[in-house]
């Protein structure tokens, strides 16, 4: 029996459902027939093909049913009574297994699409939530100055004396409260019952109104009971678990030791983990006078009693916007009567507690601000992907018209009204942007503990329901995607609406919106092509920040923290042994690198007086003599350091050297007086024995300024350790050992110098990893859409495609006719997506001094790479649809 017999039996059978009328079944018989032609294709013979479209079309006893409720549904008008609804779902259903493959890639796009937005709209909101969770958040303002230098240069710095709160707060009104806090480094907490000792930084010492100002979450503890005497405590809880793990730590010891001098704690308090949100990061938390207790007789009390600038965060609460020029007059004039010769090198500054994040970094800032143009760059490319999504869901879902084109006319033939078809088509788009929404949720429930650790927070996805801002943005774009995804198919695809004058339309190969989707997807590979040649440049200007830091081999290079430890005869042993390890190559003991983005003393004053009496204002780094070959520095002219203590001796950078118009080797033998004001330790006059190649001592968005290294360890706190090669946590090992025994009861702590200058760095860092996997997902997106509209295509050009192969074109000319168009179109794509990529990469790199190009090597590069890409995208279906027996397409005509 033929096919065509065995569908007319088919639909004779039909009959006796009255509830099936005759256009219904005209359409059933519609998408018979297309699933037949489909299994046909995959090489299924008539009979079986014919069975298993009958199999996948479903029971006609429970599709008449279903209609026959939804005629009984018909007799009301709303939405639900219609039958709609019903008829929405059932069509739906159909239309989705008719067009499984379109839908489906419909479907992934927005969903890779929506996930990378809750993605980028969770980190964004992490990031401008930034102290908002504080109560007052927006009264507070955090207290500190700004010093102009003898060069002329001004510095802001956070740091305050703890006196000038006491001072403003007891004279002006307007200052609801003040609190304060320092961070005293340099020392280590000791568990006497367990015997470990602990080196920490992250200790406040505060004032006992902290949690007035700032918001921590208590475990255990009375919130309103803590730092009301000297020996209280509080931890955080993963410090409560370090140290107690499943014990109560309340009202356990601890021990607080810095050079000698203890403090004793009992723990009255246990807080949850800091959020990321926050720039207090705090382990522990003590009472500010409990510090008294770390220092000598003639220093007690300074944090809080002396007007000299010291190292104290101090923080107001102001009441009104006017008040802070009353704290600057008043502050201005109490400074002119108790520190008049620093008066007038110092202006006050107060800064928003919740601008901190955004402004950029200052001297001894504890945050690591983001730029702003950071959030903007990523909200761009969270509207990139949108745009690509959106393009291949309308360019997909509008390349299916002339398959519905016969649908249409046959229910407007029948009484259906344009409104309720726009309805079903709307309906339709809506409800597969609502599944690619929920779908997205879960991919980020599942993904997000990555994420976390990827960028270094602890976002949670309940975060953007507590922002009403987020919330709001991310309903509003979910929303508008789905009306965007609705309305303009269902007016496509109604827009030439008349009784029967779509049903001849079914027949003709389509031709319009052809061009509309070539504007689509040229509109996709702009963006796509942007996308490549930023991530790449980005990529290279992280290459050239790593490579640029401090020394060749800096991944082998630790710091061991040695100040305050112990006495000098200890720390000199401990170098002496070090150095004959067999396993390590040099060592140097110097100031700390970098640790609040400065390398060693700023701006000291020198005089070369055999160049000129001109006072230059250098930085000045303090090491021992090994610190030149620790760091592989290059001597470009004169000698190393001939011993570690030649405090008479110096050796310049480049920078210093231009500066002064010589060359290296006229620099060699040159008498440099020092004479600085601000530092009032270890001054030192010397001769210059040796000029190093300059090297980025400080982030690369600084130029290389003048330089000047000084063999003297009287500054140093860390010892830098060059590992040799081979195995690095045997050769720890080995430190820690020998640490242990000259050091017994002290913690061993120790960190790679690659991570410390990596902090200089964390902002493009986190973007340089967000950046290549959005950037790959919407590439992906818009390679599925190339994918899928390449399937539908040649679908559609089957006959065409057969008849050209019947008169004799081979599978390699049927490729490139199916290929041409496209290749067409991404061409324009790159014209256009290269200079967007110029435009935004050069805004971008204009915040680094040494930075790279925009290379040719590399927009060739990405081109060719998007082409490559493309062409393997289509030649997937092409390659399939020249190759296929045209007997195949032809048999019906």
């Amino acid at each position: 029996m033929s096919l065509d017999q065995r569908i007319k039996n088919w639909r004779k059978s039909l009959r006796k459902h009255a509830a099936l009328e005759d256009g219904f079944v005209e359409e059933l018989e519609t998408h018979l027939r297309d699933q037949i032609d489909v299994f046909m294709h995959n090489g299924l013979g008539e009979e079986e093909a014919f069975d298993k479209a009958l199999e996948k079309l479903g029971s006609i006893d429970a599709i008449d049913h279903d209609e026959k409720i939804a005629v009984k549904l018909s007799s009301s008008t709303s939405f639900l009574g219609s039958g709609l609804l019903s008829n929405f779902i059932k069509v739906s259903r159909r239309q989705y297994l008719k067009n499984g493959l379109l839908n489906s890639i419909n479907l992934a796009g927005l969903t890779i699409a929506f996930s990378v937005i809750l993605f980028i709209g969770l980190f964004i909101n992490d990031e401008l939530s930034f102290e908002r969770h504080h109560p007052d958040a927006e009264k507070i303002h955090r207290l500190g100055y700004e010093y102009m230098g003898e060069n002329g240069v001004s510095e802001k710095r956070a740091y305050t004396s703890g006196m000038w709160v006491d001072v403003i707060k007891d004279g002006l009104p307007e200052i609801e409260d003040a609190t304060r806090f320092l961070t005293l480094s340099y020392g280590y907490i000791r568990n006497e019952q367990k015997n470990e000792s602990y080196y920490e930084e992250n200790i406040y010492w505060s004032d006992s109104n902290f949690f007035d100002f700032f918001k921590f979450d208590f475990k255990l503890g009375d919130p309103q009971a803590q730092l009301k005497n000297l020996s209280s405590v509080i931890l955080t809880e993963s410090v409560a678990k370090m140290h107690f793990g499943d014990e109560n730590p309340i009202g356990q010891s601890l021990q607080y030791i810095r050079q000698g001098n203890t403090v004793n704690f009992t723990v009255t308090g246990v807080i949850y983990d800091p959020p990321s949100n926050t720039q207090f990061q705090p382990k522990y938390i003590a009472h500010i006078d409990a510090s008294d207790a770390i220092y000598g007789e003639q220093s007690r009390g300074w944090a809080k009693r002396n007007p000299n600038p010291g190292y104290v965060f101090s923080f107001l609460k102001l009441s009104e916007e006017s008040g802070k020029q009353k704290v600057h007059d008043y502050l201005n004039d109490f400074w002119k009567t108790a520190i008049p010769e620093q008066a007038e090198f110092m202006t006050p500054t107060l800064v928003p507690l919740v601008d901190i994040h955004f402004n950029p970094p200052i001297k001894w800032e504890q945050d690591n601000p983001i730029s702003m143009s950071y959030i903007y760059g990523l909200l761009v490319i969270g509207a990139f992907i949108l745009v690509i999504a959106m393009t291949n869901f309308v360019n997909l879902t509008t390349a299916q018209g002339s398959k519905r084109q016969k649908e249409i006319g046959l229910r407007k033939t029948l009484g259906s009204s344009k409104k309720n078809l726009r309805l079903q088509f709307f309906l339709e788009s809506a409800f597969l942007t609502i599944l690619s929404i929920l779908a997205a949720i879960g991919v980020v429930i599942v993904l997000l503990p990555g994420f976390n650790a990827m960028i270094e927070k602890n976002i949670n996805l309940g975060s953007i329901f507590s922002s009403p801002i987020t919330l709001s943005a991310l309903v509003l774009v979910s929303l508008l995607m789905a009306s965007l995804a609705g309305t303009f198919p269902a007016f496509y695809f109604t827009r030439h609406l008349r009784n029967g004058a779509n049903l001849d339309q079914y027949f003709k190969t389509e031709k319009a919106g052809a061009s509309g989707r070539s504007a689509m997807v040229i509109l996709q590979f702009a963006v796509a092509i942007t996308l490549i040649i930023c991530t790449v440049t980005v990529f290279n200007q992280l290459q050239l920040i790593n490579n640029g830091k401090l020394g060749e081999n800096r991944e082998a290079v630790i710091g061991i923290r040695t100040s305050r430890m112990g006495t000098d005869q200890q720390a000199q042993r401990y170098i002496n042994e070090i150095k004959s390890l067999p396993r390590v190559d040099a060592t140097t003991l110097g100031m700390h690198l970098p640790r609040q983005s400065d390398f060693g003393r700023i701006n000291t004053k020198y005089f070369i007086r055999e160049v000129d009496d001109e006072a230059r204002f250098w930085n000045k780094f303090d090491a021992d003599g090994g610190f030149a070959k620790t760091y592989d520095l290059e001597i470009l002219a004169g000698s190393d350091f001939r011993e570690n203590y030649d405090t008479t001796s110096y050796l310049l950078n480049e920078a210093a050297v231009k500066e002064l118009g010589i060359s290296p080797a006229e620099a060699i033998g040159l008498f440099i007086k020092e004479d600085s004001i601000e530092y009032t330790f270890d001054h030192s006059d010397g001769v210059v024995i040796g000029v190093v190649k300059d090297f980025a001592y400080k982030s690369i968005k600084q130029k290389v300024e003048p330089l000047v290294i000084a063999a003297n360890t009287l500054g140093g706190g860390v010892l830098s350790v060059k590992l040799g090669e081979g195995e690095k946590q045997g050769s720890i090992a080995e430190l820690n050992d020998l640490w242990n025994e000259i050091y017994p009861g002290r913690p061993f702590e120790y960190w790679f110098l690659d991570k410390e200058f990596d902090r200089l760095y964390k902002q493009e860092r986190k973007l340089g990893k967000l950046i290549p996997i959005f950037s790959g997902l919407a590439i992906t997106i818009a390679l599925f859409g190339l994918f899928a509209l390449t399937a539908y295509v040649s679908d559609l050009r089957k006959k065409e495609i057969g008849i050209r192969k019947v008169l004799g074109c081979s599978s390699a000319g049927i490729l490139k006719l199916l290929s041409l168009n496209y290749m067409k179109t991404i061409m324009i794509a790159v014209l256009i997506g290269i200079p967007l990529a110029w435009f935004g990469m050069d805004y971008w790199l204009s915040n680094f001094t040494y930075r790279v190009s925009v290379s040719l090597l590399v927009v060739l590069a990405s081109v060719g790479l998007i082409i490559l890409l493309a062409l393997f995208t289509v030649s997937i279906k092409s390659l399939r649809a020249a190759n296929s027996n045209p007997v195949d397409s032809l048999k019906y005509e």
